[in-house]
């Protein structure tokens, strides 16, 4: 890769000048161990827990050598060469504090237990062309009080003890001085989800913060791009007003989306941010979720150049995630523990077999889930997902999706709920499902990616002769009707992108799923 990824405006650019989107997936549960991808949830919710539950059952010695097989293995040389190979160019890498810094009273030095895997990620990364975000994670005390950085006291201490904040200002100095001429970093991702919302009295707090961790980072690193998210989960941008006086150079803004309406109008703020200040924005996670989602949200991102990261690449036991490894046997006796259960009697075999499964050679890859994110054949499509319009339609919907289309969008039960919310990969509720009603002479167009062969097409809808349907402007015959399911022979798709379009010649057809098959 020549020169460094950079801010351009509105856009990113590469060390060519070229504009790119960063796509890729976040490295959750690595190095800051997140308890519900291990199936603790509440009751062991964060690494520090998480450790003190191995210690208690194994000691002090296995213990160690558990989390030092875990670090080399969860994450490997294979992964990278698996992402490239699914075309996709970043990784976000989230990071707990803890792990690569040491404070001893006011000596503050470089963890290298931690910093090695950070070293190791970035050459193999830069052995595959891929860009790297470092993510602060876990902060310095805490930045939200919550699970997910690894707070000691439930308390987001990082904006409450300065001690803290020069810890922080501190660790990015050196991550800076120690990475400043390595252009695989696309990015200093500068606090993760800072501040949610109950603790909001602190939001005034978190500005003063980037621009003094940025005025440090400066100071060592002026190629790197600053990565900035909003408070409450990253989805507040308020705090942003101050950008319009003091800018930030060489600058991206961070939002996460996981279960509200993937429509323009959920993401229409962040739209706006992006032509008053002036940056590219970032959707920096988005995932738990099922995959009809996935072809709609992440098709929504790239309609709008919004750079995206999936989150997350690896869990146990979950079929949402585009990598799992399967839960040990016992594992039930070591949840029971923490709830307040017996010991397992064996839980070193217990743990040796996560250690195992964990390997990649050993995990069970979950195609559908890419080919959803990137809508590549074979892929379902609901129908309400189709491409941003070119024209409005005059119809009055009565359900509070795309509402600005103006499109004749229906719930299949009368007594419908609108959600989109189904965190462990659920399927759709019967009383939230969706169809498109296509009145006479409308038509919808949908984009999706093939790597050759015959595509059949299956759509579910009302009717099968008043509905036509084109695939690269070549028109398509119905080849026969499977209960619901009209289908249709396209023959020989084209490799890439292929645009397919369904248009109604009379009446009104309600139309529900779309499923491309190779």
């Amino acid at each position: 890769m020549k020169g460094f990824i950079h801010q351009k405006g509105k856009e990113i650019h590469d060390g060519n000048g070229k504009s790119i989107l960063l796509k890729g997936v976040g490295f959750g549960n690595w190095l800051l161990p997140e308890g519900y991808m291990w199936k603790f949830y509440d009751d062991c919710d964060r690494p520090r827990r998480i450790e003190n539950l191995i210690l208690d059952l194994t000691g002090e010695e296995y213990s160690k050598r558990f989390w030092k097989q875990y670090f080399d293995s969860y994450i490997t040389k294979d992964d990278i060469e698996y992402i490239k190979s699914r075309g996709l160019n970043s990784v976000r890498l989230p990071i707990n504090a803890r792990y690569i810094m040491n404070r001893d009273n006011d000596k503050r030095t470089l963890s290298y237990k931690g910093i090695e895997y950070i070293d190791k990620l970035l050459k193999w990364c830069e052995e595959n062309e891929i860009y790297v975000i470092l993510d602060m994670h876990g902060a310095p005390g805490g930045q939200t009080g919550t699970n997910i950085d690894d707070s000691e006291n439930d308390s987001p201490e990082l904006f409450i003890d300065n001690k803290y904040r020069d810890d922080l200002i501190w660790l990015w100095t050196e991550l800076a001085k120690r990475y400043k001429d390595r252009n695989i970093i696309a990015g200093y991702d500068l606090i993760n989800e800072p501040l949610p919302e109950w603790f909001n009295e602190h939001n005034d707090k978190v500005m003063p913060m980037y621009y003094d961790i940025t005025n440090a980072i400066r100071q060592v690193d002026k190629n790197h791009m600053i990565i900035l998210e909003g408070v409450h989960w990253a989805t507040d941008w308020s705090i942003f007003e101050s950008l319009k006086e003091n800018t930030i150079e060489n600058c991206m803004l961070q939002f996460h989306k996981y279960w509200d309406n993937p429509d323009t109008e959920s993401i229409q703020k962040f739209l706006d941010k992006r032509d008053e200040l002036n940056y590219p924005i970032f959707m920096g996670e988005g995932g738990e979720n099922n995959m009809l989602l996935y072809a709609g949200v992440f098709h929504l991102l790239d309609q709008h150049n919004i750079s995206w990261n999936f989150w997350s690449y690896k869990k146990m036991g979950t079929h949402n995630s585009p990598i799992s490894f399967n839960m040990p046997e016992g594992w039930d006796g070591i949840i029971e523990y923490i709830k307040g259960g017996c010991s397992p009697d064996n839980p070193k075999e217990i743990f040796n077999e996560f250690l195992n499964n964990i390997k990649f050679e050993n995990c069970i890859i979950n195609e559908g889930v890419l080919n959803h994110v990137q809508r590549i054949a074979p892929i379902k499509i609901r129908a309400i997902f189709y491409d941003l319009l070119n024209e409005r339609f005059q119809h009055n919907s009565n359900v509070n999706f795309r509402a600005g289309d103006k499109a004749d969008i229906r719930f299949v039960d009368q007594n419908g709920e609108l959600s989109f919310k189904h965190d462990a990969g659920q399927d759709i509720n019967d009383n939230q499902r969706l169809c498109l009603a296509m009145h006479m002479d409308e038509g919808y167009k949908y984009t999706f990616n093939s790597n050759c062969g015959r595509i059949y097409i299956k759509c579910m809808s009302s009717s099968e002769s008043d509905l036509t349907i084109k695939i690269n402007d070549k028109k398509i015959n119905c080849l026969s009707i499977d209960k619901e399911m009209k289908v249709y022979d396209v023959g020989n798709a084209e490799m890439g992108v292929n645009l397919l379009e369904l248009s109604c010649n009379k009446g009104i057809v309600e139309v529900e799923l779309i499923e491309i098959d190779r």
